[in-house]
């Protein structure tokens, strides 16, 4: 079974690098491996995993490493994992790294253990053999010609190579048995080297075979298959490779190679950039990364399965779903910052005085408590609301002063209109232009007109009575008594006001 891990990628930090969990601050950010870094996945059950393009942040036990070879369990990125074999055991880069008898140069498919050390033809063979997978070099084809003579470089004296003809004169065979079909003797080679013994061959300075004594103590040249690898040039050391550069060779092949083809330019170090996968397609990535060269989407997405919920959706309120990803005002908005949520009954989320418990204010034409019964209509005091002017006494607040507002623009204060409704039209007093239904605007009808619903005027209703045996009707006598009540400090009904 497959198993997801984190691989590395990247050689050099830098503000523009990425950060990888290798116990450096790979990006220069001041924090360390908080990721994110490459994943895939463990084919060989190895505990390590070939380069993949997903990435993730960067979590305590990752695996610091690539796997090389995910299809062998024994080819994995541990310290110390070497052995003469022609193989990069520990994924460094170098095929069989200063573990062989000989220096080793790998090439496309092959590596090379180019031996200084003087040794006849049959103990040249035998020192090759001794190292596991390895045979004297063995060139079959142009191909491989040409990659021993690149792993030996400039060199001047003859190397042995596994060619001879001991079994029947003149029929040259390969170490190992492989077929003789290419032929890159020198001109009029071989010639038997002028001497008897002349059977075994070795590779000149010009890369042309020569035939030799196979007595003679001569250096030699090992070979073993190896599985080349793809490499990519990572010109601008951003851990990511030009898909363009593409080199196979069994070992790193050069300074600057890497084992990824994920850069879309390669002469810019923040492109591509490891950006949030868009599951949901809402224009915001969740937690996922990927190494992509498209356009970069943005994080924060709290649910990215579900498309109405990301920082760019708009709140619903009470549906119990914090749709805009703000965790500071889940599922609805308190905009206002007054305590009250839309939810909880807030008539208006921006004015943080308006709201369910505040205390309705008379007279500034709005509903400061959110109670749409009685908008606008309660007094500072909480006292009940005026219904007209059937009070025996003046109802404080109600002396019918000029001044306060006057919504309805009758000339009369809401103050004193206030909010009863005589001619049972629904329309409370201060919004009535007609309040006692007669058809004669208030306005120029006057208070009187604005409380009573019949229409007559105060001044026509019978004067209540005053005590004391005195008549209906104050005469003289009347004005006397009334100056007498006012002198004494007694209060009068507003039926007894003068117009």
């Amino acid at each position: 079974m497959s198993v997801l891990i984190s691989v590395w990628f990247g050689l050099f930090p830098s503000a523009e690098a990425v950060e990888l969990c290798n116990g450096l601050d790979d990006d220069a950010d001041g924090a360390v491996d908080e990721g994110p870094v490459l994943v895939g996945t463990d084919d060989d059950g190895d505990g390590y995993a070939a380069p993949a393009s997903l990435a993730v942040s960067c979590v305590a036990g990752d695996p610091v490493a690539s796997d090389c070879d995910d299809a062998a369990p024994s080819i994995r990125p541990v310290p110390g994992n070497e052995g003469c074999n022609g193989t990069d055991g520990n994924c460094n880069g170098v095929v069989d790294d200063a573990v062989c008898p000989c220096p080793v140069v790998s090439t496309t498919d092959r590596a090379w253990q180019v031996c200084a050390t003087l040794e006849t033809h049959p103990d040249a063979g035998l020192a090759c053999t001794l190292s596991s997978g390895w045979k004297l070099a063995s060139p079959a084809t142009a191909d491989e010609q040409a990659q021993l003579q690149l792993a030996m470089g400039v060199f001047v004296d003859p190397h042995w190579i596994g060619l001879d003809d001991l079994v029947t004169e003149g029929v040259w065979v390969w170490a190992g048995g492989a077929a003789f079909s290419f032929d890159g003797w020198a001109y009029g080679q071989p010639d038997g080297g002028g001497r008897a013994g002349a059977d075994c061959a070795v590779i000149g300075p010009t890369g042309e075979w020569d035939d030799s004594d196979c007595s003679d103590y001569r250096p030699y040249v090992c070979e073993a298959t190896c599985t080349p690898r793809s490499w990519f040039l990572d010109a601008d050391g951003d851990g990511l490779g030009d898909p363009t550069t593409l080199m196979a060779a069994c070992g790193l092949p050069g300074v600057g190679y890497v084992q990824n083809d994920l850069d879309c330019d390669d002469t810019d170090g923040a492109s591509p950039a490891v950006v949030f996968v868009d599951e949901d397609g809402d224009g915001y990535g969740g937690s996922a990364q990927v190494v992509d060269c498209s356009v970069v989407i943005p994080g924060g997405d709290c649910d990215d399965l579900y498309a109405a919920r990301s920082p760019g959706a708009p709140e619903v309120a009470c549906t119990g779903v914090d749709e805009d990803c703000e965790p500071s005002t889940p599922d609805d908005q308190d905009a206002d910052a007054d305590g009250y949520l839309v939810c909880a009954g807030d008539c208006d989320d921006a004015d943080g005085s308006v709201n369910p418990g505040a205390v309705e204010v008379r007279g500034n034409g709005r509903d400061d408590d959110c109670d749409p019964v009685t908008p606008d209509a309660r007094a500072h005091t909480g006292e009940p609301l005026d219904t007209g002017w059937q009070h025996s006494d003046p109802v404080p607040g109600h002396t019918g002063e000029p001044g306060g507002a006057d919504r309805d623009g009758d000339g009369i204060p809401d103050e004193v209109e206030g909010a009863g409704d005589p001619d049972g039209d629904g329309v409370p007093n201060w919004a009535d232009l007609d309040s006692d239904g007669d058809g004669a605007l208030d306005a120029a009808e006057g208070e009187a007109a604005a409380y009573d619903a019949g229409g007559a005027p105060r001044s026509s209703r019978p004067a209540p009575k005053f005590g004391f045996g005195c008549g209906t009707t104050p005469g003289a006598g009347g004005a006397a008594w009334v100056v007498a009540l006012v002198a004494a400090g007694r209060r009068r009904s507003r039926a007894e006001l003068p117009l």
